[in-house]
């Protein structure tokens, strides 16, 4: 089988080439190690690694040296099916695999899992690696086993000191547990997202439909590791005869389609294909226990019957959101309702992939996702518009059986809205809706710049301090408890359309900003930008932080509130004063260059 690499897949290794050489690129400068691709489901993540992984063989080779490259999935079971796809691609190298009771660590290029790896015995004999391939690279994170392997075989050491190049690939470059991924990936060379895939051809386009569940209020549901709490989310759907609805919802608009269904929990899988079979649609159950032989036998019958135009249905307890390739899936139903953006796209993602059927020749058309909505209430359910990556505003909406191309071109061609930002003074971290629902303080500058307040400790020790206070006369403990406060704000980029850069400013001084990162997407430089305020100083940088509420503000605000000319608010606690404050200042720092 021939494989001829896409333009795009083409600009991306090349990207990443160029970031290991500190070539000129788009996305940064520099010699950087760590590269990251945000890569939606499609867009051929194992064809670009291949072809990246050959050439810095080939390269390695020329200067006669020796070396072989080390591919990293997260589960044993996503092994096999890597190392089938690479021996499709690159029948010339010797490929195999260190996992269970498997050890080929000789051969050219080492498929390996972070479950067998993690153990030093196993990743100790696998030597003269010059490149790591990270598969689902979100997973890795500083403080996990598949950062310690990383480090093993120096694929977090900066290439001037001998680090071994390393890349990552993800369709979600996020983490529910809000673990900061740029430690151990230093730049995002590339993002193509679902929307890029779709505009060029290469994914199927989406067609929604929301599934409003009559009975279902889940403003009381818990959340848990920064999501929903899935048992309790299982037991609300039984209860609303949420379940019942949904099928109900796919004999009318998703019959004879192919489709994949997620829900919170392993009861709520095998309920819905109870409720399946009781209608005579066939349907299989994939949760954690199936055996890795019985899937391959449920997919096999879900291709086959695609091929015959008879319906079929995979019910899962979200273990099908990755590894897991179904292009004859025309259907997503999603049950599994969430706050996680990556989650929804990794199961989103299952339908979008591009198929021909192979006896009737027809093309698919679309992938129909039909979504379950009910009472929110506190909750910000994540839908089809937020893969748009802002297109929207807040609270518009697809249409439904809209098409989200269609959708997108229509929120573009109403999208100039160049109004002047009203100046007012009361502006409290909460109330900016682009980041509703996160725990950082986010506020925006009169200008609508969003940013987050620290103090950042670090530059100057105390010592530093005093030393510095002698040479100039001043007060040593003034100095170490005054210490410089910067803004840390997301705008627009010049590198490319919908790219954002987080930079940081004083906004006590006079001075240049100096960029975080460049050139990525907005919810990757909204996680930097949070990250990056968190380790700096997490007390100021909490929109939970008990102070803003309870403590009374202090003489020292009144008097810079005064001096900045706004009149403090009756009844303001500490914390909304210290945000009037900081609108002012960082709106001064940002848009003016003066504190």
């Amino acid at each position: 089988m021939t494989f001829t690499i896409r333009p795009y897949q083409e600009a991306i290794v090349s990207a990443t080439e160029a970031a290991w050489n500190g070539a000129e690129r788009a996305t940064g400068s520099g010699v950087v190690n760590g590269c990251l691709w945000d890569v939606a489901t499609g867009g051929g993540k194992t064809v670009m690694s291949a072809t990246l992984i050959a050439r810095t063989l080939r390269a390695v080779a020329d200067n006669a040296r020796q070396g072989r490259a080390l591919w990293l999935v997260n589960r044993d079971e996503l092994a096999q099916q890597a190392v089938r796809t690479f021996r499709e691609i690159m029948p010339e190298l010797s490929i195999g695999i260190v996992k269970a009771g498997e050890d080929d660590y000789h051969r050219q290029l080492v498929v390996g899992s972070v479950q067998t790896l993690q153990n030093e015995k196993r990743r100790r004999p696998i030597r003269d690696v010059v490149v790591i391939g990270s598969d689902e690279a979100h997973h890795a994170a500083p403080g996990t086993k598949w950062a310690e392997i990383l480090d093993h075989f120096g694929g977090t050491t900066p290439l001037q000191q001998r680090g071994v190049r390393s890349f990552g690939v993800t369709a979600t470059p996020e983490r529910q547990d809000n673990k900061h991924l740029g430690k151990l990936w230093n730049e995002v060379v590339a993002r193509w997202t679902i929307l890029d895939g779709i505009r060029g051809g290469y994914l199927t386009d989406i067609r929604g439909r929301r599934v409003h569940v009559r009975g279902l209020d889940i403003s009381s549901l818990r959340r848990t590791a920064g999501d929903l709490q899935a048992g309790q989310l299982g037991e609300m759907l039984h209860d609303a005869r949420a379940l019942d609805q949904a099928f109900e919802a796919w004999g009318k608009f998703g019959e004879r389609r192919s489709t994949v269904a997620f829900w919170p929990t392993v009861a709520t899988a095998h309920e819905f294909a109870g409720i399946a079979h009781a209608a005579g649609i066939d349907c299989d159950v994939v949760d954690g226990t199936t055996p890795l032989h019985v899937r391959a036998q449920y997919y096999e019958r879900s291709r086959r019957l695609a091929e015959q135009g008879i319906p079929h249905i995979l019910s899962n307890c979200m273990v099908l959101t990755e590894g897991f390739d179904a292009p004859w899936l025309s259907c997503v139903l999603w049950g599994r309702l969430t706050e996680s953006r990556a989650l929804f796209q990794q199961g989103v993602g299952r339908g979008v992939r591009t198929w021909t059927n192979p006896i009737t020749h027809a093309v698919k058309a679309d992938c129909l996702l039909l979504d379950l909505v009910g009472s929110a209430g506190k909750h910000k359910l994540v839908g089809l518009k937020d893969l748009t990556l802002g297109a929207f505003d807040d609270g518009d909406e697809l249409a439904d059986d809209e098409l989200l191309s269609e959708a997108v071109e229509r929120a573009e061609q109403a999208a100039p809205r160049d109004e002047e930002p009203a100046i007012a003074g009361h502006v409290v971290a909460r109330e900016f809706d682009p980041f509703a629902g996160v725990t950082s303080a986010w506020l925006s500058t009169y200008g609508g710049v969003p940013f987050i307040l620290c103090r950042d400790l670090r530059p100057e020790t105390k010592r530093a301090a005093h030393a510095r206070a002698r040479g100039t006369g001043g007060n040593p403990w003034a100095l170490v408890n005054k210490p410089p406060e910067y803004a840390i704000y997301v705008v627009p980029s010049q590198h490319g359309v919908g790219l954002h850069d987080v930079r940081s400013v004083r906004v006590d001084a006079r001075g240049w900003p100096s960029t975080v990162v460049a050139g990525v997407s907005y919810e990757w430089a909204r996680t930097v930008a949070e990250q990056r305020a968190q380790e700096v100083d997490p007390e100021l940088a909490n929109a939970a932080a008990p102070w803003r509420d309870t403590k009374k503000p202090t003489d020292t605000q009144y008097k810079s509130l005064q001096r900045l000319g706004i009149p403090p608010p009756q009844g303001a606690t500490r914390g909304q004063m210290s945000d009037l404050i900081a609108c002012a200042r960082a709106t001064r720092a940002i848009h003016y260059g003066a504190a």
